[in-house]
C-alpha cells in the first residue's frame, strides 16, 4: 500500500463507498500522531487520531486549518471536504488558498477526501502531488480529468471496477499511473 510522507499532498475522490476513507486511513499510518490533524463531518470516523475536529460547519474547519497554518509541521486530512466547502472557497478562500498553494513551505502536507472533481476547486486538483480517483461515469468529472490528465486518463477512471474498490493512482513527482486495488 502506499504510504504518505507529512509534506505530501493527496487528493482522493469517489463515490460513497467506494474505498476513499478507508485508502486515507492506511496511508496516513506513518504519520505521527502529534503531526495529524483530521477534520470530518463524521464522529464514527477517524476516531483513533488524538487531534480530531468533527463538525459541519465550514467556520470551525477554518479555524483548525488557520491553527495548523500557524503552527506548521503538521499533515491535515480533511474528510468530506465538498460537504464542508462550497467549490469556490468561498468560506475561507485565503486561508484554503494558502493551504493548498503554500503550505508545504511550512511542512504541511494535506490529504483531502471528496466525492466527485466537480465539488472541488482545480487549485486542488492541480497542487496535488498524489492522486487517486476511483470509478465514475459523470460527463463532468470525466470531462476535468480528461483536461487535466488526458483522456486515456478519463477513460480508465470510466472503466474501473467499482465492486472491486479499484482506483487510478497518479504520481506527479514520479510520473507513475496504475490502476491499484484499495
Amino acid at each position: 500500500m502506499i504510504q504518505v510522507r507529512n509534506i505530501d499532498r493527496v487528493l482522493v475522490l469517489g463515490d460513497s463507498e467506494s474505498g476513499k476513507t478507508w485508502l486515507a486511513k492506511t496511508m496516513i499510518q506513518a504519520i505521527p500522531q502529534n503531526q495529524l490533524v483530521v477534520i470530518t463531518p463524521y464522529p464514527d470516523e477517524f476516531t483513533n487520531v488524538q487531534n480530531r475536529l468533527v463538525t459541519v460547519f465550514p467556520e470551525k474547519a477554518l479555524e483548525l486549518i488557520i491553527a495548523v497554518l500557524k503552527d506548521g509541521n503538521r499533515f491535515l486530512v480533511i474528510d468530506d471536504f465538498d460537504i464542508l466547502f462550497e467549490r469556490d472557497m468561498s468560506a475561507g478562500e485565503r486561508a484554503l488558498k494558502i493551504l493548498l498553494v503554500s503550505g508545504r513551505h511550512a511542512s504541511i502536507g494535506w490529504l483531502i477526501i471528496a466525492r466527485r472533481t466537480t465539488d472541488i476547486p482545480k487549485l486542488m486538483v492541480k497542487q496535488a502531488t498524489l492522486l487517486f480517483f476511483f470509478q465514475t461515469n459523470l460527463g463532468l468529472d470525466l470531462q476535468i480529468i480528461q483536461e487535466m490528465f488526458g483522456a486515456q486518463a478519463a477513460y480508465t477512471v470510466q472503466s474501473l471496477n467499482w465492486q472491486n474498490h479499484e482506483c487510478l493512482f497518479l504520481d506527479r513527482r514520479s510520473r507513475e499511473s496504475r490502476v491499484i486495488i484499495v
